[in-house]
């Protein structure tokens, strides 16, 4: 109900800039604030006690009965503060939703394509690709909010990278058949190289040892399927599964470069010349005529090439093509989840997107997250992650050491443009001043009153609540719990999962607070001796576990039903 009075008064001013409806920090300034008056009164030269009056009115004639009034404070701000039936009503509401307490909050279901992670397939994943799981909690939390979400690995199964995995594939070909071979200037190095080479030794034996054309064809695919394999492997053991694998070489098979540039062309947004600044360290291609997108009438800040000096295509072009597909797959919400190094990629992506949609007359959104690196150390030093030198951490081995829930709070739980550093020997001990035990211990802790109670769900959902029965610290984490859906809902605006830890640990500390409030005093306790006052309070605690349990769920982690210091969890 909270977030359908936010929209509502959003709703009313629906032409005003600047409006803003939120939640105080403190309850002297009430359940919910808005700067409507003085907004709306500078922007429509009304009296603010006009405004006032007339924003009253409307609420008044919606929700008299759950308001308890409505004052204006000095700062121009309206303050709405809730009564006892508000906090009853939305409690009980919410318990009816069960685990869609939060879900279907969006006004208008789009469709959308959440790509992330899309690492070139030449070796295993490592703990520097790992933050892409972002893109996989925010995907989840679109979709509970009733979008129809897809999402997808974008294969670079097309570029240069490829023929310097095959090189290195078959480098180490020829070392295990004991030819006389030097190290390619560029090939990666790690282990897993030399796995691949074997199997193909293996299937082929000596076939492969002078490298042709059919060579390298061979070797790229089979070298980048086995990689692909493995990604896939890890990224299962991370929680993750894509639903579609869209591969590069298809976006040029079915010609969406071309198509793509040809659109361009008949806009006028494409023309011979020679690129502004000379940025190629190999050669002098960038010095010669050729293919150019006018991504300057978009924002950008240079025009961009479409082809290289010798003709072929770049990696943009490729991408543009990749963009084509996706709108021609009648997606209308793009979110593209990058890496630190995609940063300055980002403003061409969303200039082609643009232009791309506009001249094919479709309202196609797109929205670009920048990933920064997190690092992590151990022992005072920092792991180093190269696939080209071949000191690789993978994104298997730390799975093994924090496991997946663990490891994925670790990687949600800061903005994605923080930087940070992870100790991995701090964050795996089991204790209350872990942000991520500390909010497992708040579930757990109410799994094990459930267990301690002798009461029953039935008689728990039959019992009539009663918010007199709750402490004053109990309405406030009640007063917390019933922000969840306007919470979720604000994911889609901002694109920002991490708030939902932050919210997540706003409920543990409330939760635990409470119950260090009943080691000193038996009546504010969660089970006390009259089972009216006890069946009420369980009522928030089904809630609060119901809302953690959710909360977790989109970040891909499980809620622990057990918890003990001195032992593993449960």
């Amino acid at each position: 109900m909270l977030l359908e009075i936010e929209k509502y008064i959003y709703a009313l001013f629906s032409n005003i800039k600047g409006l803003q409806v939120y939640v105080p920090k403190s309850l002297k300034f009430g359940h919910l604030s808005t700067n409507a008056p003085f907004v709306v009164s500078r922007q429509t030269q009304k009296d603010i006690s006009e405004i006032v009056n007339d924003i009253t009115v409307q609420l008044m004639s919606k929700y008299k009965d759950y308001i308890d009034k409505i004052e204006l404070a000095k700062n121009g701000f309206l303050n709405i503060y809730f009564n006892d039936k508000f906090f009853t009503q939305s409690l009980q509401l919410a318990l009816q939703q069960k685990n869609k307490f939060g879900a279907n909050t969006t006004n208008e279901k789009r469709k959308i394509l959440v790509e992330y992670f899309s690492t070139n397939p030449t070796g295993p994943l490592h703990c520097g690709h790992a933050r892409s799981v972002y893109g996989h909690a925010l995907g989840k939390a679109l979709a509970l909010l009733g979008h129809e979400v897809q999402h997808e690995y974008y294969v670079n199964d097309a570029g240069n990278q490829i023929k310097i995995l095959a090189k290195s594939v078959h480098w180490r070909y020829l070392e295990l058949l004991n030819q006389a071979v030097s190290q390619p200037k560029e090939a990666y190095c790690g282990d897993y190289i030399i796995d691949i080479a074997q199997k193909i030794i293996d299937l082929h034996e000596n076939k492969w040892i002078e490298y042709s054309k059919s060579t390298e064809k061979y070797f790229a695919e089979y070298a980048m399927k086995e990689c692909l394999n493995q990604i896939k492997q890890d990224l299962e053991l991370f929680n993750i599964k894509f639903d579609t694998y869209k591969y590069e070489t298809t976006i040029y098979e079915e010609k969406y470069v071309e198509k793509a540039i040809q659109i361009l062309k008949n806009n006028d947004l494409v023309y011979t010349g020679k690129l502004q600044k000379v940025k190629a360290k190999k050669g002098q291609g960038s010095n010669q005529n050729m293919l150019l997108f006018k991504t300057t009438q978009f924002e950008d800040d240079e025009n961009r090439a479409l082809t290289k000096g010798d003709g072929n295509y770049t990696y943009f072009a490729g991408d543009i093509g990749y963009h084509l597909n996706k709108i021609d797959r009648e997606y209308c919400w793009l979110i593209n989840v990058l890496g630190a190094d995609h940063a300055s990629y980002a403003k061409r992506i969303k200039a082609a997107t643009q232009a791309l949609s506009e001249s094919l007359k479709k309202k196609v959104k797109i929205d670009i997250t920048i990933l920064q690196i997190v690092l992590f150390e151990s022992k005072g030093e920092s792991l180093r992650f190269s696939k080209r030198s071949g000191t690789i951490f993978t994104l298997r081995d730390m799975l093994k050491i924090l496991g997946c829930d663990l490891l994925r709070f670790v990687l949600l739980q800061k903005k994605p443009n923080a930087h940070y550093s992870v100790n991995i020997d701090e964050i795996k001990q089991i204790s209350l001043k872990n942000p991520f035990y500390y909010i497992q211990y708040a579930h757990a802790r109410i799994c094990s009153l459930f267990r301690q109670s002798n009461l029953t769900n039935e008689s728990i959902q039959k019992h009539t609540f009663d918010i007199n029965h709750l402490s004053d610290s109990m309405k406030s984490l009640l007063f917390i719990l019933i922000q969840w859906p306007r919470e979720i809902y604000n994911v889609q605006n901002t694109l920002e999962v991490h708030t939902i830890i932050t919210y997540l640990y706003n409920i543990a500390e409330t939760f635990h607070s409470i119950w260090n409030e009943g080691k000193e005093n038996n009546q504010v306790r969660w089970i006390v001796s009259n089972e009216n006052i006890t069946l009420s309070r369980f009522q928030l605690l089904q809630l609060t576990k119901t809302t953690i349990s959710i909360a977790l769920s989109i970040l891909e982690i499980e809620a622990y039903n057990e918890l003990n210091e001195n032992s593993k969890i449960h």
